[in-house]
């Protein structure tokens, strides 16, 4: 069973994932993912992934489809506790040598995306005004 929980820190979402991501999770953890940000006016993104013990490729694809529009928004995606098994999912599947998110461990994330300007370019961290918009569907 998959579980996702989102925390606001300042201007930075940080959400924990727990549990198996498997291709039957996927649809889960995508509308999780969706809802939890959907509200959001953030492009600060903290993916913590301590308790996670497999990740199969649809969920690969929503991380991708997340970090895409973060990029978009000149936003940053940091992914925190991943064990080895899923390191090594990533690292398979390109994402690390692509430089789909930054690897950090939580305080050092959190430190980084503190001390990066907001995407208006001021160096304070400030809500902004506008939701990011929702992520794409996956339904064809």
């Amino acid at each position: 069973m998959m579980n996702l929980t989102l925390e606001q820190i300042g201007d930075i979402d940080l959400i924990t994932v727990a549990g198996r991501l498997a291709f039957d999770a996927s649809a889960q953890f995508d509308a999780s993912l969706r809802s939890a940000l959907s509200e959001s006016t953030h492009c600060k993104v903290i993916l913590e992934i301590s308790s996670v013990s497999f990740v199969s490729s649809p969920v690969l694809r929503s991380i991708l489809t997340l970090a895409k529009r973060l990029k978009r928004q000149q936003g940053r995606l940091f992914l925190v506790g991943a064990t080895d098994d899923v390191l090594e999912v990533f690292r398979v599947s390109g994402f690390i040598s692509l430089g789909v998110f930054e690897l950090s461990d939580r305080e050092g994330a959190i430190q980084a995306l503190n001390s990066s300007p907001s995407p208006s370019g001021a160096g304070a961290p400030e809500p902004r005004e506008s939701s990011l918009p929702p992520l794409p569907s996956t339904d064809s």
